[in-house]
């Protein structure tokens, strides 16, 4: 049993150093005559007693007790190496992969000044999402004075963004008054002064959107006023947001240094493994469970289910580009993709994960499969090609 566990735990050693990550199952087997048999690349590994150094084989006994086979299984998180190939699942935006951006970031740590970093951006420009880009098109009109850093920029810009943010978050929550003053006499109390918390923290810059919904999602109502709240609750939703917003982005990261706010830039567009099903919420870790998003979509979405978060978020465009995604992923299959060929069910298994979590009617498209040509055809071609060499001989 040691050798038996010095072994396992070598190859442990082995997969960790070499990148293999994976998931294992364990599968108990009765052998025929005690003997577990474990086969090891000799380069890998050496393990001097009772080892064939020929047939790199160990034999070992165990008479008398089970042993365990290891099966290795995809974990999810290997979606992550195709993420170059993919795009957004949600929105159909290009995404970085972890690896890039970490090369990225250890670059842009040296580049100390607006300038410097503006230029390193640039080439990375296509990844940075709405408000990330509209923010680096101010950053370039600042850039240019002098040896000024992004947080200076931020600083300069935040009391005329804190004014606009402002503006936009009153005129959101007074946009429901008239669904708050139809509801019954008490909810429409409780929520009047949900608003009014809202509105002082507003004025002293203490202003929580995330803790304004969780509140109104949290109300006791009844069956009749349920639509109203929900409907308030969808304008309310639209409070800006440093994901959404400028003016948002502005206020909250002017606190933030230079090489922080230069990483936010795109740290939102690196590509993370998204649960269809909110894993917080009971569903699976599995491949016909995960799609490849970026971070912004994954960290909003929560463990809202992905009905809720489409209807929040109808700009984004989900229910038509998961399809686009689906089919993205039989292309890189007909492509001769080698780590889809190996997951070939993914695409119709998440294509089904999807109807079932929301009920969407989800089209894609066929894989496209190459005809080989009848063993005919090719030794006709072969005999041609035996003729041309015999002709040159001549």
């Amino acid at each position: 049993m040691h050798e038996i566990a010095k072994i396992f735990f070598l190859n442990v050693k082995l997969d960790i150093v070499l990148g293999r990550f994976m998931k294992i199952s364990f599968n108990t087997v009765l052998p025929n005559n005690g003997q577990v048999y474990v086969k090891l690349k000799q380069q890998q590994i050496n393990v001097a007693k009772n080892c064939d150094q020929q047939t790199s084989e160990v034999s070992l006994p165990l008479a008398g007790f089970y042993y365990n086979t290891f099966r290795a299984k995809p974990d999810p998180n290997l979606l992550l190496s195709q993420s170059d190939k993919l795009l957004c699942a949600y929105s159909r935006k290009p995404m970085i992969s972890p690896y890039t951006l970490r090369s990225i970031f250890a670059k842009l740590s040296k580049k100390s000044t607006a300038q410097s970093a503006i230029n390193f951006l640039k080439e990375h420009k296509k990844y940075m999402l709405d408000v990330e880009t509209r923010i680096f098109d101010m950053f370039e009109q600042y850039g240019a004075s002098g040896q000024t850093n992004f947080q200076d920029i931020l600083l300069e810009k935040r009391p005329e963004a804190l004014d606009n943010l402002r503006k936009k978050q009153k005129e959101i929550l007074s946009s429901t008054d008239d669904y708050i003053y139809s509801l019954d006499e008490n909810l429409a109390e409780e929520i009047i002064y949900l608003k009014d918390v809202a509105l002082l923290k507003i004025a002293d810059g203490s202003f929580s959107r995330h803790g304004l919904l969780n509140q109104l999602a949290e109300l006791n109502t009844s069956p009749k006023n349920k639509e109203k709240i929900h409907e308030i609750y969808k304008k309310w939703y639209t409070l800006p947001r440093s994901y959404t917003d400028e003016d948002a982005f502005i206020v909250k990261y002017s606190g933030f240094s230079h090489e922080e706010i230069a990483q936010r830039l795109l740290n939102m567009s690196v590509a993370t493994v998204e649960h269809i099903k909110a894993y917080a919420k009971g569903g699976e870790d599995s491949f016909r469970n995960c799609v490849l998003t970026c971070r912004l979509y994954n960290l909003d979405k929560g463990d809202m289910s992905l009905t809720e978060y489409e209807e929040y978020n109808p700009d984004i465009g989900i229910k038509k580009n998961l399809p686009k995604y689906i089919d993205s992923v039989i292309n890189e299959i007909s492509r001769g993709n080698h780590f889809f060929i190996q997951n070939s069910d993914y695409p119709k298994e998440l294509r089904q994960q999807v109807i079932e979590t929301t009920k969407w009617k989800i089209k894609t498209t066929s894989p496209v499969v190459k005809k080989q040509a009848p063993s005919s055809q090719k030794l006709t071609s072969s005999k041609k090609g035996a003729n041309r060499y015999r002709n040159y001989r001549r």
